[in-house]
């Protein structure tokens, strides 16, 4: 991952373990997390000395069960997203988190 990629739309799986076979199929595997619309994946980029290992594979919503859905993602370079603001943003997005969840929690709205 040289981004982040933000879901716009849908959700994304994070799959540990498992395959894809040369059909195109993902076999195997446990879901570790799962991203909806609003959350991101790749913040580790911006704190880490050294790139990162992953060992993941990312299904969008549908490809597991057959179903056909429709997953949106807005991918923005980590250069990019310093160049606008600026070089904390681990911190910035930590910040952005804490936010949106104190904003869903209906006792602090």
């Amino acid at each position: 991952l040289a981004a982040i990629y933000f879901v716009k739309k849908g959700g994304l799986a994070v799959m540990a373990g498992g395959e894809v076979k040369a059909d195109g199929k993902f076999s195997g595997g446990k879901e570790e997390h799962h991203l909806s619309s609003g959350e991101y994946i790749g913040a580790a980029l911006l704190s880490a000395k050294t790139r990162p290992l992953w060992e993941n594979t990312l299904l969008a919503d549908g490809r597991a069960d057959g179903k056909s859905a429709k997953t949106e993602l807005l991918c923005i370079s980590v250069k990019d997203l310093k160049e606008i603001l600026g070089n904390n943003l681990a911190k910035m997005l930590e910040t952005a988190l804490v936010n949106k969840g104190l904003r869903m929690c209906p006792v602090m709205s």
